[in-house]
């Protein structure tokens, strides 16, 4: 889609139990992870300075969690000044399970 249309979209990811020495080295799907951000944060404002919010949910198949948002990261946008220290990005990491 980015290709065709030459926009930049939301991350995804996703995070699975590692079976090593097994056929399926990838194993079952623990966690899903999603970005959100403004179109204009992600053209016009690359690498650190880049503002986001990511959410990560349980999706492990078979648990009473599964879908349940559990993880929140905030990094808001900063203005960043190559070589120099100050006004250095944050994330912010909020355990939300159970709200």
């Amino acid at each position: 889609m980015e290709a065709i249309c030459r926009c930049d979209m939301e991350n995804k990811y996703e995070i699975y139990n590692v079976k090593p020495h097994t056929l399926d080295p990838k194993g079952s799907q623990l966690f899903a992870v999603s970005e959100e951000s403004s179109c204009s944060q992600r053209c016009f404002c690359r690498g650190p300075a880049r503002g986001m919010t990511i959410k990560i949910l349980h999706v492990s198949a078979g648990s009473d969690k599964d879908g349940e948002q559990f993880l929140e990261c905030i990094k808001p946008c900063k203005c960043v000044m190559p070589l120099l220290c100050c006004n250095r990005p944050q994330m912010e990491v909020w355990n939300v399970e159970g709200n």
